[in-house]
């Protein structure tokens, strides 16, 4: 019986050496996957236009808006036509 001590020993030595290097492997892995993040995060602000661009015309905004929204400009019949933002110039 004595001689197995040494035999025990060695195999729990064994099985704690194995679950530590598991458990650090997984803890390095990302839990959804994927690539690590930036190591620097910039928030950029989207460019603003003051002008909107119909099929028609151009027209100046009241207020800047993003570059590519939306926006209408006033028709030849009083009724707004739709365009996109431009970047002002």
């Amino acid at each position: 019986m004595r001689s197995l001590c040494p035999l025990a020993a060695i195999v729990v030595l064994a099985m704690c050496g194995s679950s530590i290097a598991f458990s650090a492997e997984t803890a390095m892995e990302r839990p959804f996957g994927g690539p690590p993040p930036p190591k620097s995060r910039k928030m950029e602000r989207a460019p603003k236009g003051t002008s909107c661009k119909t099929p028609a015309k151009t027209c100046e905004l009241p207020k800047a808006q993003s570059v590519g929204a939306t926006c209408t400009c006033p028709g030849s019949d009083s009724k707004p036509v739709s365009g996109k933002v431009e970047q002002s110039k």
